[in-house]
């Protein structure tokens, strides 16, 4: 994907240009992949800029998103956990069943 930047009066933007074959169908990794990278554009602009406030803010940025990832990692590892708790409880209850009714 190209991304078109712009810097003014301390912010910063980015405009899709091109979103290339697979932009409309990615998955949510993905598109948390593409924010990092364009965040990384921003801040490799702003370092060129020398704009400091904007560096500590994109630097921040980035490594909250990258937590945030990291954080529904975490939630999909425990969502998992509980599925294979229930289908392993589900599979107890009726190996004791056939116990009790033998």
């Amino acid at each position: 994907m190209l991304a078109q930047s712009s810097v003014s009066a301390g912010r910063v933007g980015v405009n899709e240009v091109d979103g290339g074959a697979d932009s409309g169908g990615s998955s949510g990794a993905n598109k948390d992949n593409e924010l990092v990278l364009q965040l990384t554009v921003q801040l490799a602009e702003a370092i060129n800029l020398q704009d400091r406030d904007l560096i500590a803010q994109l630097h921040e940025t980035i490594r909250c998103v990258r937590q945030f990832d990291n954080h529904e990692y975490v939630l999909h590892c425990f969502q998992l956990i509980i599925h294979k708790c229930c289908h392993t409880s589900k599979v107890l209850n009726s190996d004791i069943k056939l116990i009790l009714n033998s």
